[in-house]
């Protein structure tokens, strides 16, 4: 764009452009605005706080929701439950591995079907494992606690460990998240955990399989994921992109919620009350560029009519110093960028291949941050599709603790997802042998 241009005095008669001007600062103003699609039942928003325990939230955040499928009366399930039981045996496992595995608060959808299925369940009431005297789960202190006991253990100067490190490992959990109970009262009822599990709960985790797609094993198959919070060596199931899509679209369309584990370290995540999730074309700058100059060759080419004409009075000139193409041009590349990730109103966004989806995961750019829970779907003031996802810290935003993420977002930073088979389509489900 010349200079000339830059100083060209436009008339506000040109209303064509005038009006976009108009649009775009009414559309800046709105920011993003959602209208549900498809939105399925599922239990209240919970805040895990200042503790690692999102895929405990969210795995059972999942299966309430399956209750409430199921026509089973809503029940708010244990957190502290799940996490108390597989601290225990992730520390069976570190010991056993010389410290060759992972240990961390850090934890899979698959800890929380197991946990469940060899051990039961109990309600947040029975249980909320709050035995430290915080109102909300604060677990730093634990979890460094636990840590340096299992390495203590490991570092024995010994020739041989005693069976007496287990029981230390049990009594911090106790003294921290409380003794599990062996039978408790619910609703008039007496159960054990595993009693409530089968007769109240009522769900096979035998049903619930998990699902990746990732070019680095054959597809429809099954591998162990390579993340480091997948201490259990659990395998996940192999799908092309297209189909992992599919799982979900389907899921949602026929009533089922869907466990998503993702990336949510991405610049397009806001944590803040926008509440969205997108991956912005950064490749859009060049066309918007293009966009504004042609704009402006159209607002000159309007003038110079008008001058011609005689159209033009004084009080209706505008200097196109003012003009969005000056301020545009103006900023840095890096500027331009960072007017992008304000995330002010839909944009653009990244188209996600297969191969862009791998690239991030072998390159650390994809990592296995958070647990949460896809509810539906919606569509924002143009038309484009989201889906809905429960998270799990508390009512922190605009949406009472939802939020929005994109296709595009879904598709690129998706790890895993955990589903019903039946949620499966039945073309994808005969490929999987399931």
């Amino acid at each position: 764009m010349n200079r000339i241009r830059l100083n060209v005095v436009l008339t506000l008669v040109v209303v064509l452009f005038a009006e976009m001007v108009s649009a775009q600062e009414k559309e800046k103003k709105e920011g993003y605005h959602f209208s549900i699609v498809k939105e399925i039942p599922t239990t209240s928003v919970k805040d895990q706080f200042r503790s690692g325990t999102c895929w405990s939230f969210s795995g059972l955040g999942f299966l309430e929701a399956e209750m409430i499928r199921k026509g089973v009366p809503s029940v708010d399930l244990s957190e502290m439950f799940i996490v108390w039981h597989t601290y225990d045996e992730k520390a069976m496992k570190y010991v056993r591995l010389h410290g060759n595995l992972n240990f961390s608060a850090g934890g899979a959808f698959h800890d929380v079907t197991h946990v469940i299925k060899k051990y039961g369940i109990v309600p947040e009431t029975v249980y909320d494992g709050l035995n430290y005297g915080e109102p909300k789960h604060v677990h730093g202190e634990m979890d460094r606690l636990l840590k340096s006991q299992v390495e203590g253990v490991i570092e024995n100067q010994n020739k041989k460990l005693s069976m007496a490190w287990r029981e230390s490992i049990r009594g911090t959990l106790d003294s921290y998240l409380g003794e599990i109970p062996t039978t408790f009262e619910y609703e008039g009822n007496t159960y054990t955990p595993m009693s409530f599990a089968q007769e109240y709960v009522g769900l096979d985790m035998d049903d619930y399989v998990e699902i990746s797609s990732y070019s680095h094993h054959p597809y429809y198959s099954e591998f162990i994921i390579e993340v480091p919070d997948n201490w259990m060596w659990d395998e996940v199931y192999n799908v092309p992109l297209n189909d992992l899509q599919a799982i979900i679209d389907n899921a949602i369309e026929i009533g089922y919620t869907v466990a998503w584990a993702a990336d949510v370290s991405e610049k397009g995540f806001s944590t803040s009350k926008k509440g969205v999730a997108v991956v912005p074309d950064v490749d859009w700058i060049e066309t918007r560029e293009q966009e504004l100059v042609a704009s402006a060759d159209t607002a000159v080419s309007n003038l110079s009519k008008n001058r011609q004409s005689g159209n033009m009075t004084p009080e209706k000139d505008v200097y196109f110093d003012d003009a969005e193409i000056a301020k545009w041009e103006n900023l840095s590349e890096k500027e331009k960028v960072e007017e992008i990730y304000k995330l002010e109103k839909p944009g653009p966004e990244k188209e996600i291949t297969q191969e862009i989806r791998q690239e991030a995961f072998d390159n650390y750019s994809t990592t296995d941050d958070h647990g949460m829970l896809i509810v539906g779907k919606a569509k924002d003031q143009n038309g484009t599709i989201y889906y809905k996802v429960k998270n799990s810290w508390g009512e922190y935003n605009d949406y009472d603790g939802f939020f929005f993420a994109s296709k595009p977002y879904i598709g690129y930073k998706t790890m895993s997802i955990m589903v019903h088979k039946d949620a499966i389509p039945k073309n994808i489900r005969k490929k999987l042998n399931l």
